[in-house]
């Protein structure tokens, strides 16, 4: 039987589906993952999942990655210690990729920045206005504010001028 552009179409025997299946069950591994890897169509995995003669029995999966969870958590609590000793540590980094969102939708328009010396530039304004923003401060108002302070400002005092020494 021919399938796409001439090649055969493979046959798999009820172990190799079980055991397709059970890889799709790995900690972080998708369908898409296990499909490149046997270069099939993931609709396929999809459906061998849905038959109850190939799904993987998931109470045995919560058996057995239960101890790995837990091997994984305590392998690494010297680095957890920090957030539940300290409460206003954060455990993933949301609050920044939110504020990167913005970044990333505009990503085509600021493609060419023309330099690297551009690029570092446009990071440090990105900084600077999302800075503005946690600390609630309207950025376009503080900047303008901040633009026409510069030149009259002592070099040793422009510290003051950082959005967090203007949040009230």
């Amino acid at each position: 039987m021919a399938g796409k552009k001439g090649q055969k179409k493979r046959f798999w025997s009820d172990d190799e589906k079980v055991s397709i299946c059970l890889q799709t069950c790995a900690s972080g591994v998708s369908v898409a993952q296990v499909a490149r890897r046997y270069a099939m169509n993931t609709n396929l995995i999809h459906k061998w999942l849905r038959d109850p003669k190939f799904a993987p029995d998931l109470k045995a999966v919560e058996e057995q990655t239960a101890p790995v969870a837990i091997r994984y958590a305590l392998t690494r609590m010297a680095r957890l210690r920090p957030y539940l000793d300290h409460g206003i540590l954060e455990l993933d980094n949301n609050t920044a990729e939110r504020a990167m969102r913005s970044v990333a939708i505009g990503r085509k328009n600021y493609l060419f920045v023309g330099s690297q010396t551009g690029g570092r530039a446009a990071a440090i304004a990105y900084t600077l206005i999302e800075t503005a923003k946690l600390n609630g401060i309207d950025p376009q108002a503080w900047l303008a504010d901040t633009l026409a302070r510069i030149p009259d400002y002592k070099i040793n005092r422009v510290d003051d001028l950082l959005p967090w020494k203007n949040a009230s």
